[in-house]
């Protein structure tokens, strides 16, 4: 990630994902981001949305199902840590519809640049295209991968 140290950061579902799939990523990366001080946000709806790109991934035949439930393990592992600071989807809906309408995106992710939005945060993505898009909402974005 970038240069100087991010002291507030929302990561969003794609970040997430990566934690916890086989062979995708390293869970030690938000242990890392928290023990270096980062305060880390990510809206409620973050665990079901992970939870659904598992089985997702499992539907498509991308893991098996011995890797899907060791990934949701993991997953489950991880919202217990607490790494997450989990803040309530229904009190940013205002904001991430407004998000939606001027960036013409999906609402759910823009649940998570109004997130970024409200706590002043850098938003943290695996995908170009909407870090560019919040980037033009006036949100600091992290792509990762």
């Amino acid at each position: 990630m970038g240069g100087s140290r991010i002291e507030r950061a929302v990561v969003d579902a794609s970040v997430a994902v990566l934690l916890v799939l086989p062979g995708t990523g390293d869970p030690s990366l938000l242990h890392s981001l928290r023990n270096g001080g980062t305060r880390l946000y990510a809206p409620s709806i973050i665990a079901s949305e992970v939870a659904a790109a598992i089985t997702k991934n499992l539907r498509l035949r991308q893991i098996t199902r011995f890797e899907a439930q060791d990934s949701f393990s993991n997953w489950e592992q991880l919202l217990e840590a607490d790494l997450l600071d989990l803040i309530d989807a229904n009190s940013l809906l205002r904001e991430a519809f407004d998000l939606s309408v001027q960036l013409h995106h999906a609402l759910h992710d823009c649940i998570y640049v109004a997130l970024a939005k409200r706590e002043r945060a850098t938003f943290i993505t695996c995908d170009k295209v909407f870090a560019r898009k919040a980037g033009g909402a006036h949100v600091n974005t992290e792509v990762l991968g």
